[in-house]
């Protein structure tokens, strides 16, 4: 049977684990985004170009 201590802990360790994926997550959604953001900036000046 496990102690109370150790499940403490493996308490801990998920709820980081949790944290550290969110993170991760987060962090390779901002790499993402910043992309999409300079071509969507792209699309839109070539579009005002092509209007005027």
């Amino acid at each position: 049977m496990i102690s109370n201590q150790q499940q403490k802990d493996l308490k801990k360790r998920a709820a980081f684990k949790k944290l550290n994926v969110a993170m991760n997550f987060y962090v390779e959604l901002l790499f993402l985004s910043v992309p999409l953001i300079h071509i969507f900036k792209w699309l839109g000046s070539l579009a005002l170009q092509l209007v005027h």
